[in-house]
Formats: structure tokens, C-alpha cells, sequence
């Protein structure tokens, strides 16, 4: 398993269709069953969210990783003044991967541009 999880820059606004190859949807980029999501910017509050595999061999594809931090955006930008969202619009950011936090963890910081 690779550190980072690099899903080639999906806008957290965006249709899972929008990825530049969609093939690539279907690739195991993650291969546990249990998956925790720190989210941090651009929030002053952290957001925390935890996915189960549903798959029946385990893990989870990009399009499945993709679609949760997707979905989770959408019900932080829902609670704006809790989670104090500051300087961006939901279409202004673009996700960018995952960076695991700690060697041995399976918490995972959501990487986010604008």
C-alpha cells in the first residue's frame, strides 16, 4: 500500500464521470476494510468520517474513495457556521489525495487544493 492516494485531481464538487480516465475507477487503491478521513481545509474545525469496504474481497476503489470525500464535503459545506468554513466555495476545491496520518495508521488526511 502506497502512502499517498493520488486520485489525478477530481474536483470535490464533480460527477465520479468527470475522471480523466474513468477505467481507473474500478483500481483497489486501498486495500483494507476499515478507512478513517480526517478532513482540514478549508475548515476551522476538523471533520472526521469513517468508511467500511462493502466489497466482498475488501478494500476500496478509487471511484468508491472518491465518491466518499465527495459525499462528506457535501455535509460539511451543509453545516457551514459548525465546521467554520472559511475563503471557499464547495466548486472551488479540487481533491487532490490521501496522506496517511502516522506509519502504521489508518487514518488518512484528505489533501485538498483550490
Amino acid at each position: 500500500m502506497t502512502k499517498t492516494l493520488r486520485p489525478r485531481f477530481i474536483a470535490a464538487d464533480s460527477k465520479i464521470a468527470s475522471m480523466k480516465k474513468p477505467e481507473d475507477g474500478n483500481e483497489v487503491v486501498y486495500s483494507g476494510n476499515i478507512l478513517c478521513l480526517q478532513f482540514t481545509y478549508p475548515l476551522t474545525r476538523n471533520a472526521f468520517r469513517t468508511l467500511r469496504s462493502h466489497r466482498k474481497t475488501g478494500g476500496f476503489t478509487r471511484r468508491q474513495l472518491v465518491s466518499a470525500v465527495r459525499r462528506a464535503y457535501h455535509e460539511i459545506y451543509r453545516r457551514p457556521s459548525y465546521f467554520g468554513i472559511w475563503g471557499h466555495s464547495i466548486r472551488d476545491l479540487f481533491f487532490d489525495g490521501l496522506q496517511r496520518i502516522g506509519k502504521t495508521s489508518n487514518l488518512y488526511g484528505v489533501e485538498i487544493s483550490s
